[in-house]
C-alpha cells in the first residue's frame, strides 16, 4: 500500500460508453476527509484527462496518526476514452494547504473493467 497516492479503480459501462472512477487515497493522519473534486474537463491535454479531487483537514476529528482511507467515487461525464485521448491521470490535492498536491496517479483506458464498483448494487 502507498501512502498519498491514490489507488484508481476505473470503470466502464458498455451500454452507455460511460466511465466511473473509485478512488481511495490513504492518508497517515485520521483528520483528513473527502472535500469533492475540481469540475472535470472534457478536452484532454496531451492524450490525458485530468481529474483533481479534494481532501481537507477537519479539525472536529481526533489527529491520530493512523492509516485512514478517504474515497471518492464520480462519474466522468463527458470524458471520452480513445486511442487518441487513452489517459485518466487523478490528483489529489489538500484543499486545507493552499490546494497542494499530495497524489497523483494516472490509468489507460485498457484498465477499466464493467465490474460493479464497491457499494453499487447491480438490478
Amino acid at each position: 500500500m502507498q501512502i498519498l497516492k491514490p489507488h484508481v479503480h476505473l470503470k466502464k459501462e458498455n451500454a452507455t460508453n460511460e466511465y466511473h472512477i473509485h478512488v481511495v487515497t490513504w492518508m497517515d493522519y485520521t483528520r483528513f476527509k473527502a472535500d469533492g473534486y475540481e469540475p472535470i474537463s472534457t478536452t484532454p491535454v496531451n492524450g490525458i484527462f485530468s481529474v483533481v479531487l479534494k481532501v481537507a483537514e477537519d479539525d472536529s476529528v481526533p489527529n491520530m496518526k493512523m492509516l485512514t482511507p478517504v474515497v471518492h467515487t464520480l462519474t466522468l461525464t463527458g470524458v471520452n476514452l480513445s486511442s487518441s485521448a487513452p489517459f485518466v491521470e487523478v490528483i489529489v490535492i489538500n484543499s486545507s494547504d493552499s490546494d497542494t498536491e499530495v497524489g497523483k496517479r494516472k490509468t489507460h483506458q485498457d484498465d477499466a473493467d464493467d465490474s460493479s464498483m464497491p457499494g453499487t448494487i447491480r438490478t
